[in-house]
């Protein structure tokens, strides 16, 4: 994959670097939409101080896409749930926030 983040058709694709950063062998995250601010959030679900500001952060499945290590969300469900507009692709931008252990990633 030769971006780090891509959302596609209600897909997000973490590339292999990022997983190996932020999310390491975990095969769950949780994920929290911002509808304020137009972004989502993305951690392992190991980050329990995540958890404990966003309880009610949807629990996902973080599945291998590739034999590099980049993997995926299937985003189709928290799309409809959180009433996001279900264009098939976005441009985005993310930063980690190192305090939450988590992605903040901004669909523009």
């Amino acid at each position: 994959m030769s971006q780090a983040l891509i959302l596609k058709n209600k897909h997000l694709v973490i590339g292999h670097e990022l997983i190996n950063d932020y999310f390491g062998e975990v095969s769950y995250v949780f994920v929290k939409w911002i509808k304020e601010s137009n972004h989502l959030l993305v951690a392992p679900q190991t980050a329990s101080v995540f958890y404990q500001v966003h309880k009610d952060a949807m629990q996902m499945l973080l599945k291998t896409k590739n034999l590099q290590g980049d993997k995926s969300i299937a985003l189709y469900d928290f799309f409809y749930e959180n009433n996001i507009n279900e264009n098939d692709n976005y441009d985005v931008e993310y930063h980690y926030l190192d305090k939450l252990k988590a992605l903040k990633i901004k669909m523009i």
